[in-house]
């Protein structure tokens, strides 16, 4: 061994570093606790207390810093039943007291050589060997053997039996336990002992392992457990960060221990928010960085605990569990909260509920699917949520409460929500539309069989030649998307401008395809009425048209149009060049009427003749997009149903305009289907773009 100092010992419950060995048998006065005696012969090391063998009253011997007394013991907790490494340790300790030092030469007595201890000896002092005599066994003497070898045979069982005793401290569950670790390699019979070779101990199983190396002078580090992972995956707490992006399945992220969650969620939050105290510009990786290893901390924490006070491993969170809490902290801090789960879940497109625990999916497949799980501890807990969500997101203007109980907004991660709260509805009532097709094509479209190839290529021409389009249809027909493929079509050097209620369309996240987008949106105003009606902090869609004309812009596209927001679409279409925009009705001629209604709803004294002449003098086109179910299939499909162009109409209906079908659906062969040559006018300026017509020439 050399010179040196090993201390090793386990406390079952927090892993002290010192032992009581058990009482030795065979001896009737002698019950005394074993110790750690060893001490390291270095001149740079500071005093210390050295702990002698004896009664817990045991003085401690002052040894000065250059006369270290040498290593001629060592103390390692034996199995039940083999007694004789303690035996040979106690025959080979030191007086009470510590080793005798010499007063006036401040220099330790002798220590009898390694090879003279019966630990390092042959069989004779062999553990087992001698152990088994002390129980009256009668043995055969087995061959001597070298000192070096047997002394690191029985320091690597001692190794062996410290790995025992800190697995039986850690109260493992016997399915749960890691196998013994195997004993240190011995070293060869011409390398001398070392003071500086580790000694490694395995303590959880190689699916999850941590290697402990410590050399003899070191005490053996408080240890943690590390709970490791399914077959063939890592411990997530072992992978600082593994859990990013981590997506389980809907039920694994929604049946948690959300009371847990909400208090790990607020001491995170309390530190990020002290950290950001410090640091207010810290990006967002690093604020999500530094709130996953508070995360791990306290998962770690609570899993400790239940490893000390339960039952084995079925009474602590397994690592699969405890990564779904990770990532449901991280929802609630940074995303949607107990909501981001039923938003990431593939297929859904609308997500409704109807208080807390009246939850449905609707998705893509046209399956409806009542969720199990609620979405928050009440209906209150619901409304707090929301409205957390709405300040959160950059809305401080807009709230979810009781005084202001309908909300409108967008979501991260390409979300609407649609809200209301009491007293106006029984419980709160909220809407989430996914929108899955962000970045769509007509060609895309084509391939879905949404339209066919020639109407595509008819409306890539119009929206080239600066035509004005509105997409109508029922909520869920899929106008955005089409929208956005129409959007698509804008060459990428004109510079476009969406206006908005709520930001839906996201041209400006696909600058490969829009380079030059500007994004704007409706801002709700608060507090009393002024003289001319508006709120003090309204900013309406006209007041952003009037803007965006000083931008030199040259598209504009505006949103979804419910009521007000037709005269900032009128005003769009009359300043820019071919702008797009989108409409609830049930056909394109249908579309003509709700228009003029919204338009005559607003007031400002206009009149249906005013109204449908601003229709005829700035629309050209409506398409008109309808989901149904598929006769064969039977599954749900969305389909382009009309291309209609808009047509003066004659004065004895108040010049009411009139849609005339370019295309229109065949029920029969379940796609469009030629109707009407559009006007000459109309033809000429497509034909500036370079479309020929002939998809429009070729018949049905």
């Amino acid at each position: 061994m050399g010179a040196g100092r090993l201390a090793a010992g386990i406390d079952g419950a927090d892993r002290a570093r010192r032992v009581d060995g058990p009482a030795r048998r065979g001896s009737s006065g002698d019950r005394r606790r074993l110790s750690c005696v060893a001490d390291r012969a270095d001149p740079w090391t500071p005093p210390r207390r050295l702990a002698s063998v004896g009664s817990a009253r045991s003085r401690p011997v002052h040894v000065p810093r250059r006369t270290r007394p040498p290593a001629h013991a060592l103390c390692a907790r034996a199995p039940d039943g083999a007694h004789g490494v303690r035996r040979d340790l106690r025959a080979a300790r030191p007086a009470r007291g510590g080793a005798r030092v010499n007063d006036k030469s401040n220099t330790p007595a002798e220590a009898p050589p390694l090879s003279d201890l019966p630990f390092f000896r042959g069989a004779p002092g062999d553990a087992q060997n001698d152990g088994a005599q002390a129980d009256g066994a009668q043995t055969e003497a087995a061959p001597a053997q070298p000192a070096q070898s047997a002394g690191a045979a029985n320091l690597a069982r001692a190794a062996e039996h410290l790995t025992r005793a800190g697995q039986r401290s850690s109260r493992r569950s016997p399915d749960a336990a890691a196998p013994a670790a195997a004993p240190a390699p011995a070293p060869a019979a011409s390398e001398p002992a070392s003071d500086t070779n580790p000694i490694r101990v395995q303590t959880v199983p190689a699916s999850g392992s941590e290697w402990l190396a410590f050399a003899p002078h070191e005490l053996l580090p408080s240890t943690r457990t590390v709970e490791p992972g399914p077959p063939g995956e890592p411990s997530a707490l072992a992978r600082p960060g593994a859990s990013d992006g981590w997506k389980g399945s809907l039920e694994e992220r929604s049946r948690l221990p959300w009371d847990e969650i909400d208090a790990i969620t607020d001491e995170v939050s309390r530190a990020l928010s002290q950290r950001l105290t410090d640091e207010p510009n810290l990006p967002e990786p690093q604020r999500v960085a530094i709130a996953t290893e508070h995360i791990d901390d306290l998962i770690r924490t609570r899993v400790d605990a239940q490893t000390r006070a339960g039952d084995g491993v079925h009474s602590r969170w397994p690592a699969r569990f405890q990564q779904a809490i990770r990532q449901a902290v991280l929802d609630a801090i940074f995303r949607l909260g107990r909501l981001q789960p039923l938003v990431d879940e593939d297929g859904v497109e609308n997500i409704h509920i109807n208080g807390f625990d009246d939850v449905w999916l609707s998705y893509a497949d046209g399956r409806v699917v009542r969720h199990e799980y609620p979405v928050a501890e009440s209906d209150e807990d619901l409304t707090r949520h929301i409205n957390m969500l709405a300040t959160r997101s950059g809305e401080g203007a807009r709230s979810f409460t009781s005084a202001s109980p309908r909300l409108h907004l967008d979501l991260p991660g390409g979300a609407r929500l649609a809200a209301v709260a009491a007293p106006v509805a029984v419980r709160p009532t909220i809407v989430l539309r996914i929108h899955r097709l962000v970045d769509v094509t007509l060609d895309d479209l084509v391939e879905r069989d949404t339209i066919t190839r020639d109407a595509a290529d008819f409306l890539a021409a119009a929206v080239r030649a600066g035509v004005s389009i509105v997409t109508s249809g029922f909520p869920g027909a899929g106008k955005t998307t089409l929208l956005r493929a129409l959007a698509d079509c804008i060459p990428a050097d004109e510079k476009l401008v969406t206006i908005e209620m709520e930001r839906e369309l996201y041209l400006d996240k696909i600058p490969h395809r829009h380079p030059r987008v500007t994004s704007l949106e409706y801002r709700p105003g608060g507090g009393e009425p002024l003289p001319d009606g508006r709120l003090p902090g309204e900013i309406t869609l006209e007041d952003l048209v009037y803007d965006t004309l000083r931008l030199d812009t040259q598209r504009f596209v505006v949103g979804e149009v419910r009521g007000p927001e037709i005269y900032a679409m009128m005003q769009a279409m009359q300043s820019g060049v071919g702008s797009l925009s989108t409409l609830h009705a049930a056909s394109a001629d249908d579309s003509i009427d709700r228009m003029s209604a919204l338009m005559l709803s607003r007031g400002h004294n206009s009149t249906p003749t005013y109204a449908y002449r601003m229709i005829e003098q700035n629309i050209r086109l409506v398409v008109q997009i309808a989901k149904m179910t598929d006769p064969v299939t039977k599954r749900p499909r969305r389909a382009v149903t009309e291309i209609a162009e808009i047509l003066p109409g004659e004065s004895s209906n108040d010049g009411r305009p009139v849609a005339s079908l370019v295309y229109r659906f065949d029920k029969r062969q379940r796609h469009l289907v030629r109707d009407t040559l559009p006007s000459p006018q109309l033809m000429e300026t497509l034909h500036d773009v370079g479309y020929d017509g002939a998809g429009l020439r070729g018949g049905e």
